[in-house]
């Protein structure tokens, strides 16, 4: 058998990976020579050297609860329990929603034109509408005694307090929020939900008296 004579081309590719593994080695021989004379904010080093982070000028990821009014994903199932219609129970805990009042769960409203209807039962379905089965984005507030946990809560975007007032299932406290005055006022002028019943008319905003 011939002896295998490597080809011009084998022998070019040989010298130039020689040559790049000379140039690593000699880079390495530079960078060991100027160790202790290494500029500020150069972090090469072939010495173990403890670096102070604060001292580091890194991208900081914002703060998630700045950036983002509903940070706490909360997944509601079928079954979730609603006493009232801001109110709504999930795994044993209670969430009441912020900055607004029930519609009293046995409330009956009444006008000439539409008779008598249980405004009260229909406020509750429609928070159980909107959160049943549903993953809602909700920012915690501290716990508050027997009413629960405070929360501002959404859905596909839609600030679900508000959606509630704007159709009369819930109304907003004074000193609220500008959104949920504003939903308060669409309310009022659409005779959506409780505003149906003229008795409402009469009494202070955010104060719904049992009947």
């Amino acid at each position: 058998m011939k002896p295998v004579r490597p080809s011009a081309y084998r022998l070019a590719t040989f010298a130039g990976c020689l040559t790049l593994l000379l140039g690593g080695f000699e880079a390495v021989g530079l960078a060991q020579a100027g160790d202790t004379d290494q500029a500020p904010g150069v972090y090469w080093t072939t010495k173990p050297t403890r670096v102070d982070p604060k001292s580091m000028e890194l991208p900081r990821v914002p703060d998630r609860r700045l950036s983002n009014p509903y940070p706490d994903i909360l997944y509601v199932p079928n079954s979730v329990r609603v006493p009232d219609s801001v109110t709504f129970r999930v795994r044993g805990k209670t969430y009441r929603l912020q900055d607004v009042d029930p519609v009293p769960p046995k409330k009956v409203c009444g006008n000439a034109d539409t008779g008598r209807w249980a405004c009260g039962l229909k406020a509750r379905l429609a928070l159980r509408s909107m959160i049943a089965g549903r993953q809602i984005q909700c920012s915690t507030s501290k716990p508050s005694g027997a009413e629960g946990r405070l929360v501002r809560c959404a859905t596909n975007l839609t600030d679900i307090a508000s959606a509630l007032v704007e159709i009369g299932a819930a109304l907003a406290r004074e000193n609220g929020p500008p959104n949920l005055g504003e939903a308060s006022l669409k309310a009022r002028k659409a005779r959506a939900g409780i505003w149906r019943d003229p008795t409402f008319f009469n009494q202070s905003k955010g104060d719904v008296l049992e009947r």
